[in-house]
């Protein structure tokens, strides 16, 4: 990290100022655990001073936001601390509920880990995620291929013939050509 070596804490070690920049409530709290350790390498400094710590929020609807620093919110990370602690209960909970209402339906033995296989995992991600999956698997069964063209130039001088292709992932669709004909 520090060209003088030495890693991240030598050039915390010399650091004035922290920003840290964020887009959610995950990133608030990933970001104080930066900041944890960043304190704690300031209160071993040599030298005693606070280290600066602001963080901006990026966001794709407001351009201004990254330029609005202020001090990180405990109250963000708190918020996901408890969302993680609610995941956990019910995760565990549903996980060994359908375990145990599941177990002698089905026969579930695909790692051959005996152990292992005797339990049906639930997570809150995990149906989103699945969703997600099997969305994007239906819509690629459900593609259905367009026409395209692509465009290669070729120039003739007194010094030979010059080619250009483009990129042959870029496709140009009617419009595209219809208008480009007519310019040319």
């Amino acid at each position: 990290m520090s060209r003088r070596g030495g890693g991240p804490v030598m050039v915390l070690n010399v650091a004035e100022k922290l920003s840290v920049a964020k887009s959610c409530r995950e990133g608030e709290n990933t970001a104080f655990e930066v900041v944890d350790v960043c304190r704690a390498v300031d209160v071993c400094r040599a030298v005693k001073h606070n280290l600066y710590i602001r963080r901006s929020h990026f966001s794709a609807l407001i351009d201004s936001s990254k330029s609005q620093r202020e001090e990180p919110s405990q109250l963000f990370v708190r918020v996901v601390d408890a969302r993680q602690e609610i995941d956990l209960r019910i995760g565990a909970s549903f996980t060994r509920f359908q375990t145990m209402l599941l177990k002698d339906r089905f026969s579930i033995d695909s790692t051959g880990d005996k152990e292992r296989s005797r339990v049906i995992s639930y997570g809150p991600c995990q149906f989103p995620t699945l969703g997600l999956i099997v969305e994007r698997y239906w819509e690629i069964q459900a593609h259905e291929p367009e026409e395209f063209w692509t465009i290669n130039c070729s120039h003739e001088s007194e010094d030979g013939l010059a080619t250009k292709a483009e990129n042959k992932y870029v496709m140009f669709y009617n419009l595209f050509i219809g208008f480009f004909s007519l310019i040319c």
